[in-house]
């Protein structure tokens, strides 16, 4: 008679073991990756910005995202149109010496030293020293490329002053896809 007794609660437990196993796996399974990045090589050290990612726009066009490792290193790229009353920024090449644009480069790296190229971050280059290009934008994403030199900025309150080291890094093979935010 015991033994009938196990046997009876024993399916009921298999099988209610079984349903939570399975709704376990199914909640496990990777949800389905972004076609959205930003990727880029920075002193020949191959990155994704592909946690947190936005673009935004209005006069502006700005891509922003993180590593999304335990470093937490940021990127943000931002081309601005400085002419009052001028269209929005629109596909192109946008250069630190293009009149009637601003271009602006953030980078936070692994060891908090936080590297820029824009127009008054008194870089000491004056050349063409970065670029963006868009290369495709429509009222939901903006896709492109970048490269060129980021500066350490020694100005930003937080940021320790850097004194030693290389003064700048090299940015090559950038590439972003990124859906609008609004």
């Amino acid at each position: 008679m015991k033994a009938t007794r196990s046997r009876q609660y024993l399916v009921p437990f298999l099988l209610a073991l079984f349903i939570i196993f399975s709704a376990c796996n199914r909640s496990n399974q990777p949800s389905p990756k972004s076609p959205y990045y930003v990727h880029c090589t920075i002193d020949g050290v191959d990155l994704k910005f592909d946690d947190g990612l936005r673009a935004d726009r209005d006069n502006y066009v700005s891509i922003s995202g993180e590593t999304g490792d335990d470093v937490g290193q940021s990127l943000n790229v931002a081309v601005q149109n400085s002419i009052p009353g001028a269209p929005p920024v629109g596909l192109g090449s946008f250069g630190m010496t293009d009149p009637g644009f601003l271009l602006n480069v953030d980078y936070d790296s692994a060891m908090k030293v936080l590297y820029v190229a824009d127009h008054v971050g008194g870089n000491p280059d004056t050349t063409n020293f970065f670029t963006v290009n868009i290369t495709a934008i429509d009222n939901s994403t903006v896709k492109g490329n970048f490269s060129g030199k980021i500066y350490i900025n020694n100005s930003v309150a937080g940021y320790p002053p850097v004194q030693h080291g290389p003064q700048y890094k090299t940015v090559t093979n950038g590439t972003f896809y990124a859906k609008f935010s609004y």
